[in-house]
This record gives structure tokens, C-alpha cells and sequence, in this order.
């Protein structure tokens, strides 16, 4: 859209706000807003104003292996406050051993025999968002070298893995609402970062697949299937520093070992890990690769 630039007292130059983006942004008089400058472009932004608080009201009777995921997602859309209703009185117990730890920033305020409050009592910031973002990176990275490390060990017991995803999912979920919320530092990119923490939650997954598969089934992996962990491994770091420094020479790159390591992979005897090792490569192409390209 374009704005005529109106002249007051001689000196100043005003520019009117769109009335549509000012009555989402709950823009009155009198209240700061930031103006940062960037060459030919100002870029005007909302977030210092205080957000209003949202809020839902849910029955979750009856909803049983769905109540987890219901609230999460009502978590990750960006609402402030949700307020449970339920029949069973033992689902209070639940929510807290299941899920609560799982709500960066939430904690139950109140509750009843039938019923309970969780509320947001912390401040969503973008530091925490950077620094979260970051985080899930080197757990991701720490999870493919304790791996590698321990099966080079003989070391069928891979439960220090599978736990780290839980942490994995905590701050991608955390992300998420914040995207949502606040949306990312360039709007534009926020649509192509959000599927990107998404891609990075499903391979938290499939390494945690991968080490549960060895650590149930007591499989001794062969070094076939401990060389592709390490060029997966290796092909996350690819990833992790074309995240922060884009260069299209690495992306190149790591599309030609895409391929490399899909051929190993299809060599590989029919199996859950080789399921899983094909996921993971396919996730660093298809679900990162892919929309890093569009936020170089």
C-alpha cells in the first residue's frame, strides 16, 4: 500500500498507519511504537505495546491419549491462558506428570476437583526464541555424536539419547508459539523458520526412533549402519552452520550427499533403521534444506 507524506508546522513530514493493522495491533493514542531504520525502508513494529491476554475454555473429558496433544497445540497457537474441564479427577494428576514440563513458561494457577487454570506467567522474548533456537541445534548435533560414540563402545543402552529428545521437543514447542505469537524477526521468513523448527523437532525423532530400535531389540549395529549415522552426523553440521552463515556452495553439498547417502541406505538389508536412517536424510533436504533456501 501507499501513504501521502503530510507536512505539519513546515518542518515535519507524517504518514498515516493502515486502520486495519492499527485496530489488530490494539494501537491507541498516545502509545510507542518502534521505528527501526534500514536504508531506503523504516520498518515500524508493534512489539513494544503489551499484548493482550487470550484465553480458551476446553472440556477434555473423554479425549484420553488426545489430551496431550490437544493441549500442546493449544500452547503452541500462542493462547495465554487455558482453562480445563474434565470428569475424572485423576487427569489433574496427568496433566501435571505428563505435560506441564513439556510448557516453557506455563504453570497450573488454579484448580478444582473437576477443573484447572494453566497460565502463561513469563514474558515470551526474542532472545529466548534465538537462544532456544540455537539450543535445539546442538542437542540435535549431541544426540548423532553420542550415538556414534557409544555404539563405536559396543554400547547397545541408548536411553541417555531417547531422553534428550524430550528437551527437544520442549524448546521447539516454545518456538513455535513464539512464531505464532510475534511471529520472526523478518515476517516474510516466519512461514519457511517455523516449518524449519518443525523439520529440526522430526529429526529429534528419528534419532530417538533410531535409539530406541537398538536399545529394545538389543541390535548390535554393523559398521555399514555406524558409517551412515556419522555422514548423517555430519551432514547435520552441514545444516547447523548454513542455518547461521548461507552459502549456496554448501547447499550444493549437502544435496550431493543426500544422494550419496540414499544410495547406502537402499544398500542396506530391509529394516526399521534403515526406515529411520532414510527418514533423517530425507528431513535435512526436504523439510530444512529446502526452506532455508527461501530465508538466505
Amino acid at each position: 500500500m501507499k501513504r501521502k507524506a503530510i507536512q505539519l508546522a513546515n518542518q515535519t513530514l507524517v504518514v498515516s498507519l493502515p486502520s486495519k493493522w492499527v485496530k489488530e495491533q490494539g494501537i491507541k493514542k498516545g502509545d510507542e511504537i518502534d521505528i527501526e531504520e534500514k536504508g531506503r525502508e523504516l520498518i515500524i513494529n508493534s512489539s513494544g505495546l503489551s499484548e493482550k491476554e487470550n484465553s480458551i475454555e476446553i472440556d477434555i473429558s473423554g479425549l484420553d491419549s488426545l489430551v496431550n496433544r490437544s493441549i500442546l497445540g493449544l500452547y503452541v497457537s500462542g493462547l495465554d491462558e487455558i482453562k480445563l474441564k474434565f470428569k475424572d479427577p485423576k487427569t489433574i494428576d496427568k496433566i501435571q506428570r505428563e505435560i506441564m514440563n513439556a510448557l516453557i513458561g506455563f504453570e497450573i494457577v488454579s484448580q478444582e476437583k473437576n477443573s484447572c487454570v494453566i497460565r502463561c506467567i513469563s514474558q515470551d522474548s526474542g532472545m529466548e526464541f534465538d537462544s532456544l533456537l540455537k539450543r535445539i541445534f546442538i542437542l540435535i548435533k549431541s544426540m548423532g555424536e553420542e550415538m556414534i560414540e557409544s555404539l563405536n563402545k559396543k554400547d547397545e543402552n541408548l536411553n541417555h539419547i531417547i531422553f534428550t529428545d524430550h528437551n527437544i521437543n520442549r524448546f521447539s514447542n516454545f518456538c513455535l508459539r513464539y512464531l505464532n505469537k510475534k511471529g520472526y524477526k523478518d515476517q516474510r521468513k516466519t512461514t519457511a523458520v517455523y516449518s524449519i523448527i518443525q523439520g529440526l523437532e522430526h529429526l529429534g525423532d528419528a534419532y530417538k526412533k533410531i535409539a530406541r530400535e537398538i536399545t529394545e531389540k538389543k541390535i548390535k549395529p554393523s559398521k555399514e549402519i555406524i558409517e551412515i549415522i556419522n555422514d548423517l552426523s555430519l551432514q547435520f553440521d552441514e545444516y547447523f552452520n548454513l542455518f547461521y552463515k548461507f552459502n549456496y556452495e554448501k547447499v550444493r553439498l549437502i544435496a550431493q550427499r543426500y544422494n550419496e547417502i540414499n544410495i547406502k541406505i537402499h544398500k542396506m538389508k530391509s529394516s526399521e533403521i534403515s526406515f529411520f536412517l532414510n527418514e533423517f536424510n530425507r528431513i535435512i533436504v526436504t523439510e530444512l534444506l529446502s526452506n532455508q533456501v527461501t530465508i538466505r
